[in-house]
């Protein structure tokens, strides 16, 4: 019995060189009518810089096609896999998942695919499939990691807000109205992405100073009295990211958070402006001992 670990481009891992004895399905970006492949063609930085160079620029991102997923798992096979654990984006950000369960009847016969929905993206996810490779390779069964996966998810919490609202608006995934109010009253939603791997706006405070402290105090309070991993993230708008960090210093006494960029997916659909906070809590992941280092 021969078994491996696949994982999306969203996840992170492969900028972080943590993407060693896995393998990666990879989203699509089209940007301006041009389709990209994530990782292959189109990176984060990439990105990042056309649009600051193009700010009419609107990404979208798109599943791998039904040939690509069968690409991957013929490779698998032929490599001589028969067992494989899909460990992948939330499913309510993308259908790369649903495909996958209605493709992998398919291969009912010659490999036992188990899909497991990480309900989350970037390092979230990266972080429980990393943690799904070290306890396959442990031995454990494909059951028993994704109840631990679960429970890992359920004290983890990823909070971030976006200090401008037009690009989403050109992207469609926030009304010119709704946009309209919040410009008018200065307010910064703070955004979870919940159990069930839904983004919502958890709360909507005016100025982007107390928004970024209120997140912190979620954070804080998580973390309170207990093994916890802190960290930011960034969508390549610097300045935004060292503001937090200002304020996290300040407020909480917390210096040199480690911070990891967003994958590509994340940023083709929330832009540019955008600064977040992350934390595990209680029992931690694996890949918490390398983001250390």
């Amino acid at each position: 019995m021969k078994r491996a670990v696949v994982t999306t481009s969203s996840s992170c891992l492969e900028a972080l060189e943590l993407s060693q004895g896995m393998d990666i399905l990879r989203l699509h970006v089209n940007i301006n009518n041009v389709d990209f492949i994530d990782g292959k063609n189109i990176t984060n930085e990439r990105l990042a810089t056309i649009m600051k160079t193009n700010l009419k620029s609107v990404a979208r991102t798109f599943p791998p096609s039904i040939h690509e997923m069968h690409l991957l798992f013929n490779d698998l096979i032929a490599r001589g896999v028969t067992e494989v654990f899909v460990c992948g984006i939330s499913s309510k950000f993308s259908q790369t998942l649903p495909m996958l369960e209605e493709l992998k009847v398919h291969y009912a016969n010659r490999l036992h695919i188990f899909v497991y929905d990480t309900k989350t993206l970037n390092i979230a996810e990266g972080a429980l499939a990393y943690e799904a490779k070290v306890l396959i390779e442990q031995g454990e069964s494909f059951e028993e990691v994704a109840k631990k996966l679960d429970d890992l998810r359920r004290r983890s919490e990823f909070l971030f807000t976006l200090s401008d609202l037009d690009y989403i608006i050109r992207n469609k995934k926030l009304s010119a109205p709704a946009a309209f109010v919040a410009n008018l009253f200065d307010i910064k939603p703070i955004m979870q992405i919940n159990q069930i791997g839904e983004i919502v706006a958890v709360e909507k405070v005016r100025k982007l100073e107390k928004t970024l402290t209120t997140m912190g105090k979620t954070v804080e309070k998580l973390a309170a009295n207990q093994p916890a991993f802190i960290y930011l993230t960034d969508t390549g708008h610097h300045e935004s990211t060292e503001f937090f960090k200002k304020i996290l210093a300040t407020h909480f006494g917390w210096h040199d958070l480690p911070v990891i960029r967003v994958s590509t997916i994340s940023l083709a659909n929330h832009g540019l402006m955008g600064t977040g906070i992350g934390v595990f809590y209680g029992e931690l992941p694996h890949i918490v001992k390398v983001l250390k280092k």
